[in-house]
């Protein structure tokens, strides 16, 4: 059973204060102020049991809580576990393919000479490979008037690894904002990452990837929908500002192409925190009120005891 969204008339301000209130006061009963919460949240704070309905021997599981989940022997945990590999090997193989259809996707060549700048100076995008043939590009949002960059792109960015890896496999992964690079330094240096940040400040390029949306610079559109796609859809937080993404190039000789962008829920796969979420009973631990943007900063949680 997946419980109802926190009802945001009652529920704290925001998603952060709203995961702040849950870490400071899980297993606490609850209070007076807990009851003009969403029947949800006071769930989730008392861990207490749901009732079970007419007809129901047990009760029902609780998502958030993960209370009243189903205990059987190890034969029949067995069993089901095969049943579900069965289902995971399939999606493993349509992943395969999707994959490789992804590869043959025809390319553009890039017909701007961008120039960014990192923690030495300037560098063009061609600087970006390092010498490497293919690049991978990670849109962060931060913007100008900022002071630190979003806290759902910190927690993707909190997951990213040894480059080490990808470089033995001809590929470079760089991370580029809007905001200036002192601000950029600054952060990194707060947030105590060593992956490489340059600030596209000044330039077209996060416009022209599609992850910077200003009607007064370009048309506005997001995860391959225009305007009115995006209004129709809801999607109006995407029509304006900053927004993630992801983009890869291919360098051959003294060409660039630009072979391949995702956005939005597009990148899930490649967020670490959501990738072991994934395999708990828990899960996500997400509702419409609470998801990505839930994350705090790491270095904002409230110390354990």
């Amino acid at each position: 059973m997946i419980l109802a969204a926190v009802r945001k008339s009652t529920s704290p301000a925001t998603p952060k204060a709203e995961l702040k209130y849950k870490s400071e006061n899980r297993g606490k009963p609850p209070s007076s102020a807990d009851k003009r919460l969403g029947s949800d949240l006071q769930d989730y704070l008392s861990c207490r049991p749901l009732p079970a309905t007419a007809g129901q021997t047990r009760r029902p599981y609780c998502g958030l809580c993960g209370r009243n989940r189903e205990v059987v022997s190890r034969d029949e945990w067995l069993a089901a576990r095969k049943d579900l590999l069965t289902k995971e090997k399939e999606a493993t193989r349509a992943r395969d393919a999707l994959n490789a259809e992804r590869r043959k996707l025809p390319m553009v060549e890039v017909d701007k000479d961008y120039t960014f700048e990192g923690p030495t100076g300037k560098v063009s995008l061609s600087d970006l490979f390092d010498g490497q043939r293919q690049l991978a590009v990670y849109h962060f949002m931060f913007d100008p008037d900022w002071e630190e960059g979003c806290s759902s792109c910190s927690m993707f960015a909190d997951g990213f690894g040894r480059l080490e890896h990808l470089r033995s496999r001809d590929t470079n992964f760089v991370v580029i904002s809007r905001a200036p690079v002192a601000k950029l330094e600054a952060f990194k240096a707060r947030m105590s990452w060593d992956f490489p940040w340059y600030s596209s400040f000044g330039t077209s390029f996060n416009y022209d990837f599609r992850v910077t949306q200003d009607e007064t610079v370009g048309p506005v559109e997001y995860n391959y929908r225009d305007k009115a796609e995006l209004e129709k859809a809801g999607l109006v937080y995407n029509m304006k500002g900053e927004q993630p993404g992801m983009s890869v190039f291919f360098r051959d000789g003294d060409h660039i192409y630009h072979t391949y962008s995702a956005y939005a829920r597009g990148n899930d796969h490649l967020i670490f925190t959501y990738s072991v979420l994934d395999y708990t009973p828990l899960g996500r631990q997400e509702n419409e009120n609470m998801k990505i943007g839930g994350f705090l900063y790491h270095d904002k949680y409230p110390a354990k005891d």
